[in-house]
């Protein structure tokens, strides 16, 4: 009876023996599962700090990079910018230029319509002149012939005729003068008459000079008022360039500051797997 409740007992004890090893045992064994899950998840955030390193690096020396450029196009299209502004300035100053010669052109076209229309005046007054010193040499003409007849009438009268001849002569000589005189005024009308012919020749000539330089001027007018469209146009699109590149170089600065968040976290990370592997 004794020796089976010793027997009882050692099996009773024998079991629990074994419960505890098989307890100890699986203990063990989650130990070890739970130590190669930690050790790979230990190996796995190691490998995605050293991405997320690796990426963080590679995004800001392209940031880097693509802000350096940026800056050259911002750098280029501020300078677009102020070429176009003095461009256009230019364009303004030489519009304005033109109007002023444009103005002067004007009153030498009304210049010469008077100095034309004074051409006119004075050929007319020439020819009226001119018919007049028909007229005159025609008196003349016309009393040279009647002396000559009195003379005649006075030398046929004889004696009592002298004093009327005496008078005849000198008419004659009178009526010669004049129309000798009328010749020359005749001679300085034709040639005034030439000179306001030739002055008129020139004159028209220049008045067109003027009016095919008034077209030119209204066509470099023209050319001025697109060029200066175009400035203005160049000048307001990089002025938008501008406003881009600086949100955009916005966009990368705020771009930069989550890459440098990125590589801070990355390094905690670092920092927590050092903790973890003690």
């Amino acid at each position: 009876m004794a020796l089976r409740v010793c027997n009882r007992l050692l099996s009773l004890e024998q079991q629990v023996v074994l419960e505890a090893y098989d307890d100890q045992l699986e203990i063990v064994r989650e130990s070890e599962v739970r130590s190669k899950a930690k050790v790979e998840t230990i190996a796995m955030l190691e490998q995605t700090s050293n991405e997320l390193a690796t990426h963080s690096q590679q995004t800001n020396g392209l940031i880097q990079e693509m802000t350096a450029r940026m800056d050259i196009i911002a750098q280029n299209a501020k300078g677009g910018r102020v070429l176009a502004e003095e461009a256009q300035q230019t364009a303004n100053d030489g519009n304005t230029q033109l109007d002023k010669i444009n103005r002067t052109i004007e009153r030498v076209e009304e210049s010469s319509r008077m100095v034309g229309e004074q051409m006119k005046n004075l050929e007319m007054m020439t020819n009226q002149i001119k018919d007049i010193v028909g007229i005159v040499k025609g008196i003349a003409d016309q009393t040279n012939l009647l002396s000559l007849n009195a003379s005649i009438e006075a030398a046929r009268a004889g004696e009592h005729g002298k004093g009327a001849a005496v008078v005849a002569s000198e008419v004659r000589k009178l009526a010669e003068g004049t129309r000798d005189s009328v010749m020359n005024v005749s001679e300085l009308v034709n040639k005034i008459n030439e000179y306001v012919a030739s002055s008129s020749s020139s004159l028209e000539q220049a008045q067109t000079l003027v009016e095919e330089t008034k077209d030119q001027m209204n066509g470099t007018r023209k050319s001025f008022k697109n060029i200066l469209q175009t400035m203005e146009n160049t000048k307001e699109s990089n002025v938008r360039i501008e406003q881009d590149l600086e949100s955009f170089l916005q966009a990368i600065y705020e771009i930069e500051q989550s890459a440098a968040t990125l590589a801070t976290t990355a390094e905690n990370l670092n920092v927590m797997m050092e903790e973890l592997n003690e």
